[in-house]
């Protein structure tokens, strides 16, 4: 089940439709039946809004969540080439940092 019939679930137990939410929110109601329809992923900024009104936990309703423990410590923080060995200075680490964001 994705997002959107995760959502859709919600509405209906929580007795409100898209109409109620979009406008509690501010998320337009096309938006909101976008993603039932389509059953994609909600964005975070969205979710968050959607689960404070609804009243849920917010990986209830976003896989995606940064919360949802899903994201690897590789993903968060840069990891350098083998072979520098803590060899960057902090002038060398802006500079490789500026040259990985060129690529």
């Amino acid at each position: 089940m994705g997002d959107g019939k995760n959502l859709k679930k919600y509405l209906d137990e929580k007795g409100t439709n898209v109409r109620k939410i979009a406008k509690a929110t501010g998320i337009s109601a096309t938006t909101l039946y976008s993603i039932i329809q389509k059953d994609s992923n909600i964005r975070f900024d969205f979710a968050l809004r959607l689960a404070n009104e609804l009243q849920i936990d917010v990986n209830e309703i976003c896989s995606a969540s940064p919360f949802s423990g899903t994201i690897k410590e590789e993903e968060i923080y840069p990891t350098l080439p083998d072979g520098l060995n803590g060899a960057l200075d902090a002038s060398r680490v802006k500079t490789y940092l500026k040259i990985l964001c060129i690529r």
